[in-house]
């Protein structure tokens, strides 16, 4: 499962990169699949941890999305929901810490370069890879 999802948050990250837009599709696409790995080959039927998971990123990032501007995009909200579906609770709280710390740490670096300024976009799936890839590494 753990390279199943690095593989799909790959591809997302890569199409984000270049059009700074994540495909609902894509995400989808990519919640069937590992659904139907879980059920069908790994056989695993709890939901309980996935759903809290799931609860947890709503309530953290739904009024950030709903009242602030341009912090966060819906499509990334969508794939740490994605994300979060096949990841324990403590896994997923993680995920998110480490993702804004690497988001930071790098738009910190493009705007000392002057690559970007305060205002320009940052494609943050990436960072999401990224800070998935490191979860796989070290805790998963």
């Amino acid at each position: 499962m753990k390279i199943l999802l690095l593989i799909i948050t790959l591809f997302i990250a890569i199409i984000d990169f270049k059009h700074k837009t994540i495909d609902k599709q894509i995400i989808k696409f990519g919640f069937i699949i590992c659904l139907f790995f879980k059920f069908f080959i790994l056989k695993e039927y709890a939901l309980y941890s996935n759903i809290l998971s799931d609860l947890f990123i709503l309530i953290i990032f739904l009024p950030i999305y709903m009242y602030s501007k341009n912090i966060i995009g819906g499509g990334d909200i969508k794939l740490f929901i994605f994300l979060g579906f096949f990841l324990e609770l403590k896994t997923t709280i993680i995920l998110i810490f480490l993702s804004f710390n690497i988001g930071g740490i790098i738009s910190l670096i493009l705007i000392m370069f002057k690559i970007k300024n305060k205002k320009d976009n940052i494609a943050f799936a990436p960072m999401i890879f990224i800070s998935l890839l490191i979860l796989n590494i070290y805790i998963i």
